[in-house]
């Protein structure tokens, strides 16, 4: 079966992943950005919303879970990510509860970018819940 996101490339496929993310993992907020070794920051390709498309921006990585992304490819924060990561007032001013962030690379193994997923509620996986009945 295809979808629209066969069909689709550069800027108007990462808008199209960020919504499918958003709504498929139930997720309120979704960002795909490009990364910058220069200055240590990532400027967003796509912001999205509750799937809705946000104005670009770019954010400097210090004291970020975006960065911990960058030192080890993959993080995932179920809860309480506002208090790991005090010094991040975009995830306050956002109501950011939880987060899962994934690292892009390039064909060199070099990281371009990165996908997060954040929501305003903790993130309860299916394995947990069941590890947590018993």
């Amino acid at each position: 079966m295809r979808t629209k996101l066969d069909n689709s490339f550069g800027t108007p496929y990462f808008k199209l992943l960020a919504k499918f993310l958003t709504k498929d993992f139930g997720m309120k907020y979704c960002l795909i950005g490009q990364y910058n070794v220069e200055n240590d920051t990532v400027k967003t390709l796509v912001f999205a919303t509750n799937q809705s498309i946000q104005n670009n921006f770019t954010y400097s990585l210090k004291g970020t879970p975006c960065k911990t992304v960058l030192e080890i490819n993959t993080c995932f924060y179920p809860k309480n990510i506002q208090q790991l990561f005090p010094n991040d007032l975009d995830l306050k001013t956002l109501g950011v509860e939880s987060y899962f962030g994934v690292l892009l690379k390039n064909e060199k193994n070099d990281p371009i970018g990165l996908i997060a997923l954040m929501h305003d509620k903790p993130i309860f996986l299916g394995f947990q819940d069941i590890n947590q009945q018993k």
